[in-house]
């Protein structure tokens, strides 16, 4: 106990003190801000080898999210080829009697192309929104090109119907089969559907999905008008 006056008060009630010891927390306080008040803070340099490491991890850290984005932009576009496969036996089916046919008049092959495009396009339609809210729960309802993801979709949505129609009506009033125009609109299986009308849409969301994951200075993707 040497060296410690009890009767010192010219710093307040010593913490030992009777006094001192109602209200330590304040004497400690008071006694911790003026030591680092005459302190002057120190800072190190790390290491390289410890920097490099840092860089390492960093590296790592990004890898990951990249592969994390390309995964989830990927699972959005292969629910758009599960609905792929829903549209070419409904095309093949309600042009059954229709496509391929001499003697149809022009009026019915318009009526059944109308009707066919009508449910084909309901189908993509609901797979665009589907994919879309599939991205929006996975990396947040990002902007992209000044754009939000349902602003996307519905663009989207609208370029893919107006293909599908045409598609369907000019292959079927030049009198191709039911076969050949279900082809048409989603490609052949032997060259996975990049032949088709709807390889454009996938296309256009795999250059959204670059160009979300891109730096903003490399990206070139139009924005919808």
């Amino acid at each position: 106990m040497t060296g410690i006056d009890l009767n010192d008060f010219s710093g307040g009630h010593h913490w030992l003190s009777p006094l001192g010891r109602v209200n330590r927390k304040d004497i400690r306080d008071r006694n911790r801000a003026k030591y680092w008040l005459n302190r002057e803070p120190v800072h190190k340099l790390a290491r390289p080898e410890t920097i490099a490491k840092l860089h390492a991890v960093k590296a790592r850290i990004e890898k990951r999210e990249l592969f994390r984005k390309i995964t989830v932009w990927n699972n959005a576009i292969a629910i758009l080829d599960q609905s792929e496969v829903r549209i070419r036996d409904m095309i093949e089916r309600d042009l059954v009697g229709v496509a391929g046919i001499s003697g149809i008049r022009v009026g019915e092959s318009v009526k059944a192309a109308d009707r066919v495009a009508a449910r084909v396009s309901a189908v993509r339609t609901k797979a665009i929104k589907k994919a879309f809210r599939y991205l929006r729960t996975k990396i947040g309802n990002v902007t992209i090109r000044g754009h939000s993801l349902a602003i996307w979709a519905g663009h989207f949505a609208a370029e893919d119907k107006s293909r599908i129609d045409k598609t369907i009506r000019v292959w079927l009033m030049a009198g191709s089969e039911n076969t050949e125009i279900a082809r048409q609109v989603v490609g052949s299986a032997t060259l996975n559907g990049i032949d088709g009308m709807t390889a454009v849409t996938r296309h256009h969301i795999s250059q959204l999905a670059r160009a979300e994951i891109r730096p903003p200075n490399r990206r070139k993707r139009k924005s919808p008008k």
